[in-house]
């Protein structure tokens, strides 16, 4: 099937409404096509941006303000920075003459005023596919007629002289008289200075005879998070008596006011009918915010974390996660970082405002499962954005406040959000379950990605011995920086992965491999097999893991990424006893009170995700014997190192979490509000 066309709808420049650029993209999306809109005067910098974060196929750009020929300019100047070939079409009020200095920059088509509809459809569907422009996309100049008389304009320039001159040239008109205003500041001195009293600033009709208002409080959020203010709405309050809510918020931006709700909000959706590949299945699209239940908590995103269980939503396999809940559609992703926008009307120990990370475990905080052994034992318990719809892909989050956690203060939005679900349960999986202590040899399967990377540390921290298994010997600088002294790389055992169906040549051959990847790990070892196997790729690595764990030994997977259906040869865990434990996520104690970060150096994940790595050289020895009490806090003692962004600058995110579906391994961070 033919991937819909996309198109970027922006409205740059000074414009003081964007009634127009709303037609313009109802339009296109009743004409089948995909919008990404940018809203009110948006930025040349962050419309060229976004144009290459979202992959659209056309630019269309809406200017009332005249300045059309230097946004274009810009915006050309801004697309080629980016080695990026997008064909733009502008519309607006725009004068005939300068139809051809518009195409000379670059510009494929230019609409004025009273232009079809479908005329403007027609184009754009045009330019995508390459294919020639229809007769007459933009209208015919139409003749000038010379104005008789302009009664008034106030303008605002650098050079009044060459603006006159420009006026009088459209016009036809002379200007009988000009007067420059000063700027601002120096006509309230001159006003002061005059000998005439000031006269003083009246006040609204309604507040007339009425005691002054009390001053407004300041803003408590502060603007070095690499977040801007709602501009378009900063200084202004929410009448007296109402609830202010405005129709969006505009990506990139949070309101004055804590508390401010919009009417809807942008989220990345998955919808039944599209199920498949991420990009196909998620869509941009504008919702009604969740409704609340009384201990429940709306956050306000401002970092996401992206899982594979994102993928497996949107592909809907191996269940489709429309059977798991009753909503029309589905907001994927189970890592966030926000700030509290409103709180149900039991929720005591978090109000609005507060900056929290939140993890994904549900549950319904009232069976004894709950209340004295273990929430991921309760009957109701599933994970955030998997299991349930709200999750952290959109500008605003429904979760339960028992998920809230205090967000590291020296952390930006998108590290916090990037590390918990699988730092938490690779926590799980070492310290409760797989019971690891001091000496212990752990094999750790895709130890450059998402889990692997803090599997590597929690060993290290306990005491025991990471062996690194990568997939590639560039990602041996990252294992051993994170504390893994000894590492394979599994490229050099090209039969080692189980396939199936497996003819009988093919699982000779897979043995082969197996017993000389063995053979390589007693070598790290000293001559000893491995007393814990962490796993969570499945179906190709499973059958070594068993093979390759000791006497007694322990297999502790928590996810399959390759497989689900897992075929091994039993014997080795019979005759060797040999346990196979499950684990998945985490406690309340276990990513809880101790769960906190505080920085520390940047590592790659595999694969080029954004993981979090670090390299702790022991230490905690009080611990080493007993585990771990609860989860080592991040940067204290050894320390575990945080997420990274792929290098960038953490304010300019990946807006489109469709994209994670090229990753093979989890956690990417994405930007979301």
């Amino acid at each position: 099937m033919a991937s819909r066309i996309r198109v970027l709808v922006g409205k740059p420049g000074l414009d003081g409404h964007d009634r127009g650029a709303r037609v313009i993209a109802a339009a296109l999306r009743d004409a089948g096509m995909e919008v990404v809109y940018t809203g009110l005067r948006a930025s040349v910098p962050a419309i060229a941006a976004a144009a290459v974060q979202e992959d659209v196929d056309v630019i269309g750009l809406s200017i009332l303000s005249g300045a059309h020929e230097s946004i274009c300019r810009r915006l050309m100047e801004e697309l080629k920075l980016r080695k990026a070939q997008i064909p733009l079409v502008v519309g607006g009020i725009i004068p005939a003459a300068d139809y051809q200095a518009l195409k000379a920059i670059g510009v494929a088509a230019v609409f004025g005023p009273e232009s079809p509809l479908a005329g403007v459809v027609e184009t754009v569907r045009a330019l995508a596919s390459g294919k020639p422009l229809p007769e007459a996309s933009e209208p015919e100049p139409r003749a000038h007629v010379p104005a008789t008389r302009l009664d008034h304009t106030a303008i605002c320039v650098k050079d009044i002289g060459a603006s006159i001159a420009l006026i009088e040239d459209i016009l036809g008109q002379k200007v009988a008289h000009r007067e420059c205003a000063a700027p601002p500041g120096v006509a309230r001195e001159r006003h002061r200075r005059s000998p005439q009293a000031p006269r003083r600033a009246r006040r609204p009709l309604d507040r007339q005879g009425r005691p002054p208002r009390r001053a407004r409080a300041q803003s408590g959020f502060s603007p070095s998070q690499g977040v801007r203010r709602h501009i378009a709405r900063a200084g202004r309050s929410p009448r007296r008596g109402f609830a202010h809510m405005t129709h969006i918020f505009p990506l990139g931006e949070i309101p004055r006011t804590a508390g401010e709700l919009p009417k809807k909000m942008l989220a990345w959706t998955i919808r039944p009918e599209r199920e498949g590949d991420p990009e196909q299945a998620m869509k941009l699209e504008e919702v009604d915010l969740p409704p609340l239940g009384p201990n429940d908590a709306l956050v306000l995103v401002m970092g996401a974390g992206v899982n594979f269980n994102g993928v497996w939503a949107a592909r809907g396999k191996p269940v489709s996660v429309f059977k798991m809940h009753n909503d029309p559609f589905h907001i994927a992703g189970s890592d966030a970082s926000g700030i509290v926008w409103k709180v149900g009307d039991q929720v005591k120990r978090w109000k609005v405002g507060d900056e929290v990370v939140v993890h994904c475990n549900q549950s319904c905080g009232q069976c004894p499962e709950c209340n004295g052994l273990d929430p991921m034992a309760c009957s109701e318990q599933k994970i955030w954005g998997y299991e349930t719809s709200w999750g952290s892909f959109a500008q605003f989050t429904k979760v339960q406040a028992q998920q809230l956690l205090r967000k590291p203060k020296n952390l930006d939005w998108l590290s916090a959000a990037s590390y918990g679900l699988t730092y938490f349960t690779a926590y799980r999986m070492l310290v409760h379950q797989a019971e690891v202590t001091a000496g212990d040899n752990v094999l750790v399967w895709g130890a450059a990605g998402g889990l692997g990377v803090f599997a590597v540390q929690i060993c290290k921290m306990l005491g025991a011995n990471p062996i690194a298994v990568v997939g590639g010997k560039d990602k041996a600088a990252l294992v051993q920086s994170l504390g893994a002294s000894a590492w394979i790389d599994r490229n050099e055992y090209s039969d080692l992965m189980y396939r199936p169906p497996e003819t009988p040549e093919r699982n000779r051959a897979r043995m082969e491999a197996c017993k000389r990847f063995g053979k390589r790990v007693r070598e790290l070892t000293g001559g000893k097999d491995v007393d814990v196997v962490f796993e969570h790729v499945g179906q190709q690595t499973f059958p070594t893991s068993v093979f390759l764990a000791k006497r007694f030994g322990k297999i502790v997977i928590c996810g399959a990424t390759t497989g689900f259906n897992l075929e091994f040869d039993v014997r080795h865990l019979w005759m060797r006893q040999k346990q196979i434990l499950g684990s998945h996520f985490a406690n309340a104690y276990q990513d809880g009170p101790r769960a906190r970060a505080d920085g520390g150096e940047q590592a790659q994940g595999e694969d080029g995700d954004c993981s979090t790595g670090g390299g702790g050289d022991g230490g905690e020895a009080g611990r080493r014997a007993g585990g771990l009490e609860g989860p080592p806090e991040l940067g204290s003692g050894p320390s575990l190192l945080v997420p990274s962004v792929d290098g960038r600058d953490p304010r300019r995110g990946c807006a489109n979490p469709a994209r994670a579906g090229r990753a093979r391994e989890p956690v990417r961070s994405v930007r979301a509000a």
